[in-house]
């Protein structure tokens, strides 16, 4: 019987692809470049400062330095993240019923501690979690399978009993590495087709996929 849920927080639980987006794409547009839907996927769960800034850089092709990428990224993100976001639709209501299951619910993001938490209170899920690790707290970021070995230690489950819910490739990846069940949840910047690819078991649509989700806690 799986015991534990565990989410990746940006395109998860929080409907923030779209504002990374908005952010990164702001940034390149700076510099005199363009980012694309289709190259913003390859650095989805990313974290700038470990790695995700190079990588932009890269595969845009503009004539920017590290630092000066990071200092104007930085700048980007306080105003478009300042702004109100809100869930994933369908969330609250698969986490409260979760909860009601006894299903201990874990989050497992690249975002660092105080950005994470900060957005987990605004969208009102922190109340839920009852473990997390951020992207401070790790060496090596998705796909590396670092921040969910780490996870396990702290819940103190076994990898049977925990299903992972990740929107991103190199996060499917990295669950997958781990040894874990995952799963794929959908939305604008990503698609089944890759998520199946990179090792999910399955796609998810929210909201109205929260049912299916809910069964793979109830042994059906």
């Amino acid at each position: 019987m799986k015991k534990i849920a565990v989410f990746d927080m940006d395109g998860v639980l929080v409907d923030s692809e779209i504002v990374y987006f908005r952010s990164i794409s702001e940034v390149v547009d700076s510099f005199g470049g363009r980012l694309t839907k289709m190259l913003f996927r390859k650095v989805m769960g990313i974290p700038m400062e470990k790695g995700g800034a190079e990588k932009v850089i890269e595969l845009t092709g503009i004539n920017a330095t590290r630092e000066e990428f990071l200092r104007r990224i930085r700048r980007s993100y306080h105003k478009y993240f300042s702004t109100s976001m809100e869930p994933r639709p369908g969330i609250r209501e698969l986490l409260e019923k979760l909860k009601d299951m006894e299903v201990k619910i874990c989050v497992a993001t690249s975002t660092f501690r105080d950005a994470a938490l900060e957005r987990l209170r605004r969208i009102n899920v922190l109340k839920y979690v009852d473990k997390a690790v951020f992207g401070n707290e790790v060496e090596k970021s998705k796909p590396d399978p670092e921040i969910f070995l780490l996870l396990l230690k702290k819940v103190g489950g076994s990898p049977e009993e925990m299903v992972v819910f990740e929107d991103s490739v190199n996060g499917v990846k990295s669950a997958k590495a781990a040894g874990l069940d995952v799963y794929g949840v959908l939305h604008e910047f990503n698609s089944r087709g890759d998520l199946m690819m990179a090792g999910a078991l399955d796609v998810f649509e929210l909201p109205k996929d929260v049912e299916k989700m809910l069964r793979l806690f109830q042994g059906l």
